[in-house]
């Protein structure tokens, strides 16, 4: 059976992603049969090559929003290379907290102490998920820290001053005009930025890996990367070996505003499935979630506002135990110690 010219066109677009030339030969096409999908690719194409800070981007891009609503979902998906709407798509992969840490409340008062407005979308996910980690990304609320807003930020741009010695940072960085603003970090050493040049919904976004260096993205978001890194389709962390480390599920774990951790050791062989089913046992199903690696596991504990988790030290053949709690709201904490002393364990000082 013969393929259509539009099943055609979108197998050369699904072949080479980043080639202008056949999504703009489609373009041409699907204008000649007035169709507005013609329009959305060739718009899309001008705004992903216009520079950084020409003032027609803010036009392309409503121009963009506009088209998104009206086209087909479906088509979208296969063909699109900027996401509009990804926080939605987000929460279907990775269901939000059940309690939030660093709930927004006047973002007016972060923004007047930057002295910078701050993307849309940034601020409908941390409404939405709050402060917290998915797998190794931490994004932190400025509506969680004890210091003042700008000194904090400041503060964790300096890590550029620091390194700046043996690393060539291409960019300004805040609180320079047009700097690096770090919103996040992947890893210990990674940082999620953006570069504050021209409007903030359309911030390019900026990887720091220690290892290769920058990496400029412009046309993807915060939740568009987090997106990405999720149901690993991230070019750049498949690129960079990193996708693994979002190997599903995945789960958010909100930060906590009291963190408190008892750490416990054995040196008796554990069964860790049965430790951990007895373990999840002492609360309601529906708030407790087991997740198994291929050196031990972990409980996600909705009541400790917080987790369990065990790692397994092939070399020495001892068994890591760690109780994380917030201590504002966990409940149960006594028994889960207990739990663990009768499994083996010693709590370490």
């Amino acid at each position: 059976m013969g393929h259509s010219m539009e099943d055609i066109f979108i197998t050369a677009i699904l072949d080479a992603p980043e080639d202008d030339t056949s999504r703009l030969v489609y373009a041409d096409w699907l204008e000649e049969r007035g169709d507005p999908r013609g329009e959305f690719l060739r718009i899309e194409s001008e705004f992903l090559s216009s520079p950084l800070d020409d003032a027609s981007s803010s036009a392309l891009w409503e121009r963009l929003r506009e088209l998104h609503q009206s086209l087909d979902p479906d088509w979208l998906a296969l063909v699109r290379r900027v996401r509009l709407n990804p926080l939605d798509e987000l929460q279907t992969v990775l269901p939000p907290p059940k309690r939030l840490f660093g709930v927004p409340t006047n973002w007016e008062v972060v923004e007047k102490s930057l002295g910078l407005k701050l993307p849309a979308d940034y601020k409908a996910y941390l409404a939405v998920y709050g402060g917290g980690t998915i797998g190794c990304i931490d994004i932190p609320s400025p509506f969680g820290i004890s210091r003042e807003i700008r000194s904090w930020w400041e503060g964790w741009a300096d890590f550029y001053s620091d390194i700046s010695e043996y690393v060539k940072i291409p960019y300004p960085v805040f609180p320079d005009p047009g700097g690096l603003l770090p919103f996040g970090t992947l890893g210990d050493s990674d940082n999620l930025n953006w570069l504050t040049v021209g409007e903030p919904d359309q911030w390019p976004f900026v990887y720091y890996n220690q290892e290769e260096g920058f990496f400029d993205i412009k046309g993807l978001t915060a939740v568009e990367f987090v997106l990405e890194a999720v149901t690993q389709k991230s070019p750049l962390l498949v690129r960079l070996r990193s996708e693994t480390a979002f190997a599903p599920p995945c789960e958010f774990v909100p930060h906590m505003a009291e963190p408190r951790s008892i750490r416990f050791v054995s040196h008796l062989e554990i069964d860790l499935s049965l430790l951990t089913k007895r373990l999840a046992s002492r609360w309601p199903v529906d708030q407790v979630r087991i997740r198994h690696s291929a050196t031990g596991a972990s409980l996600l504990v909705d009541p400790l506002a917080g987790y369990i988790s065990f790692y397994t030290d092939t070399g020495d053949e001892r068994t890591f135990a760690s109780i994380c709690y917030d201590e504002l709201y966990a409940t149960g904490v006594e028994q889960a110690v207990n739990d663990l002393l009768s499994a083996g364990f010693d709590e370490m000082s």
